[in-house]
């Protein structure tokens, strides 16, 4: 079993560095380029938009897939006898990581002080 597990995480590893982080940096990369454009034609908040939206739909999907998050949706909807769903759980929830994450760029692009979030 114990085979098994170190076979497994090795090749999720593999995965991670060679499929998944190249098409992150890449991304990144031209979200970057597209914004340094955009601010050259005075366009600064379309690139901003542009990039709000990428993070939000982004941060979004990524807590729609989360296992954990429609684990605790499905425990809940159990426990509450279906008065509180499981799509609502993980929606709200991926909607308020997803404006917190809104927050953040916007406090990296406009360089707000971090007390003035909280």
């Amino acid at each position: 079993g114990m085979c098994c597990v170190f076979f497994g995480l090795a090749f999720f590893n593999v995965g991670l560095n060679f499929g998944l982080l190249p098409l992150g940096d890449g991304a990144g990369e031209q979200m970057a380029i597209c914004f340094a454009a955009l601010v050259k034609q005075d366009r600064f908040a379309v690139g901003v938009t542009i990039i709000l939206v990428f993070a939000f739909v982004g941060t979004f999907a990524a807590q729609v897939a989360e296992p954990s998050l429609n684990v605790l949706g499905e425990t809940v909807e159990r426990l509450t006898h279906g008065a509180f769903r499981r799509t609502w759980l993980v929606c709200v929830v991926a909607f308020g990581v997803a404006s917190g994450t809104c927050v953040g760029v916007l406090k990296v692009l406009w360089g707000i002080n971090i007390w003035m979030i909280l």
